[in-house]
């Protein structure tokens, strides 16, 4: 490709879009399956930075051939994604299991649900624990927000649990800060959409070249992504190896303790 032309350009998706598009297939992300990498503390720091309107980063998404074979990890099924995410998987997958309420897999290949609860009267994000669930202060899973919206009958519920748990605060205040939780969805991510002329090679350049300047990428989710769209049976090959070897360990150390 002549060096005076572009390979990628700027645009601009609302968290609500990406979402739809994960759960579509129509940004094409290895399946659930896969171990989550993140933490629940990272989770719970993305969703806080969006509730403050803080920025979260560039995504890279690739737009790849017509035709590529591909298996989504939403409910339905394309005949091809549009993208190949480069770098963004982690806040992509963290983003479509909070709103959708999906489960993710553990380093241990163990399915978890990622929880991350919301204090009403200090506007606290934090990971959900058994004190949090008994507390009415909190919502114990936002996920219940995105489900339910601001609603008259979800809000007024939590309003007359603060009420019978004898808190001091505003209704309307209450009211806000849920909608401003469900309005998460509007936020914008920028990101950069390489072009679907751009071959692998130079993909692997650009992702290298990042990740030179400092920008932490994992280089085994970026070639596990394009597996899975490019090769997916030799990706579950892979995989299965991993879980395996993850969990003999555990199995091991099991036994021995009976």
């Amino acid at each position: 490709m002549p060096n005076n032309e572009l390979l990628f350009k700027f645009s601009e998706f609302s968290i609500a879009q990406l979402v739809e598009y994960v759960d579509t297939g129509i940004i094409a992300l290895p399946e659930l399956q896969r171990p989550f990498v993140w933490d629940a503390v990272k989770v719970r720091d993305l969703f806080d930075s969006l509730y403050r309107g803080m920025p979260i980063g560039v995504i890279i998404l690739w737009e790849i051939y017509e035709g590529a074979p591909s298996k989504p990890i939403g409910g339905n099924k394309v005949e091809s994604p549009k993208y190949v995410v480069i770098d963004g998987q982690q806040r992509l997958t963290s983003f479509y299991a909070v709103i959708k309420n999906r489960g993710v897999f553990s380093k241990n290949f163990r399915q978890m649900k990622l929880k991350i609860a919301f204090n009403l009267l200090d506007e606290r994000f934090e990971v959900w624990d058994a004190a949090i669930e008994k507390d009415p202060r909190w919502i114990p899973n936002i996920s219940e927000i995105f489900e339910k919206g601001n609603s008259f009958s979800f809000v007024k519920d939590l309003i007359q649990k603060l009420k019978e748990s004898g808190f001091e605060f505003s209704e309307d205040k209450i009211a806000s800060e849920i909608g401003r939780v469900y309005n998460i969805q509007d936020f914008k991510v920028q990101a950069i959409e390489l072009f679907s002329k751009v071959d692998l090679e130079e993909v692997a350049e650009i992702f290298v070249r990042i990740n030179s300047k400092g920008k932490v990428l994992n280089q085994s989710d970026f070639i596990m992504t394009l597996m899975s769209v490019y090769w997916d049976e030799g990706r579950k090959e892979i995989e299965e190896f991993c879980k395996k070897s993850r969990k003999a360990p555990v199995e091991k150390k099991r036994s021995f303790a009976v």
